[in-house]
């Protein structure tokens, strides 16, 4: 099959990568952090603060895309490393691929070695958060390289009806809080789910900024180190919702008596929902868990809505593992492409093992 493969390697998102991206996109196998929208987007906000270079592969089979892979090299000091777009805003890392991709271990090394002969002049490779299915297909990054299991994403199948998921899924105790919770908030006063509405820019903008303020200001008294600087706080108050082929944005809060007490900042994308961003505003109503309120509604109305997938993606919070019923493995992988690179290799993979062992002693 390798004889039939070919490859183009883009410098930019500009035509004719464009096009044949958001036509590919349509039936690949992807999650949304490799929508086309959302890596332009993010690569015009991130390359303001940072020195990378993307180098878009595309494979194609007899003339088919079989895959787009978007890579670029990131200048780190005197090291050029190739890593895959999306930074901290792609909780997951891979590329996207034809629905028949089905190249065995001998064929994908093969290709894998003709790519990195391709591709501008790197050091090292640094592919992490990578998940080891990307929906129907094996990713051929995990399967066939030497990666390491780094982590997992969380998740719930909404395959049954709302109330079957709390009865089979919800720990009674947490139950009995949350609708406790519930009561004493809709005691105070009305309570409502609010989805915002995306075609007026100017009040989603301003709604949107005022979610990333109190997020940031959760994070700082939590002395947790926030990543969004002015530019990357644009991708996410910027983002079009005309632009976001195969999906759509969608900004809701919880709301009691038109005031607001928490927010979420997600996406829809392919009758997935992503949970992203989620904000709590500092008040005394915090003692009622308004965060926990939410994300109780915005799964009941994923299952109303015929949602088949609620993501609550990276990050292993022990208020996630009360909700879930899938989760998806993520892996790290390292790979040296020259000499001076080997002792950062071997420190990286000391590094992610040492994660590893504390995660299970924690656990």
């Amino acid at each position: 099959m390798t004889e039939n493969l070919t490859i183009k390697i883009y410098e930019s998102f500009d035509e004719p990568l464009k096009d044949e991206w958001i036509k590919f996109e349509e039936s690949s196998e992807n999650y949304c952090f490799q929508n086309f929208f959302w890596l332009n987007s993010w690569y015009e906000q991130y390359s303001k603060d940072k020195v990378i270079d993307p180098c878009i592969v595309v494979v194609y089979l007899n003339n088919n895309i079989l895959a787009i892979l978007p890579f670029t090299i990131h200048k780190i000091k005197l090291i050029n490393v190739l890593t895959w777009m999306g930074g901290k805003q792609a909780d997951y890392m891979c590329g996207l691929f034809a629905k028949n991709f089905s190249l065995n271990k001998n064929e994908f090394l093969n290709l894998w070695e003709l790519i990195q002969k391709k591709l501008p002049t790197f050091d090292i490779v640094h592919f992490y958060n990578q998940p080891e299915h990307i929906d129907t297909i094996e990713n051929p990054f995990i399967k066939y390289l030497q990666a390491w299991k780094s982590g997992y994403s969380s998740g719930i199948n909404l395959t049954s009806n709302f109330e079957e998921y709390v009865v089979k899924n919800l720990r009674k105790k947490f139950l009995n809080d949350t609708k406790r919770s519930l009561n004493q908030l809709n005691n105070m006063g009305n309570l409502e789910l609010k989805i915002h509405d995306n075609s007026n820019n100017e009040n989603k903008v301003d709604f949107i900024e005022k979610i990333l303020e109190q997020k940031i200001l959760r994070l700082n008294q939590l002395k947790i180190k926030d990543d969004f600087s002015e530019n990357i706080q644009k991708f996410y108050s910027n983002f079009n919702n005309d632009y976001f082929k195969n999906g759509e944005l969608h900004i809701a809060s919880l709301e009691l008596d038109g005031k607001i007490i928490a927010s979420h900042w997600g996406v829809i994308y392919k009758n997935v929902f992503y949970y992203l961003l989620p904000s709590i505003v500092k008040s005394d109503l915090m003692k009622f868990s308004p965060g926990r309120i939410l994300l109780f509604n915005l799964i009941k109305w994923s299952f109303a809505n015929s949602i088949k997938k609620f993501d609550l993606t990276l990050g292993e919070e022990s208020y996630k593992k009360e909700w879930v019923n899938t989760k998806i493995s993520l892996y790290d992988y390292y790979g040296p492409k020259s000499l001076k690179t080997y002792p950062l290799f071997i420190f990286l993979i000391l590094k992610l093992k040492t994660k590893i062992i504390i995660k299970k002693l924690l656990n």
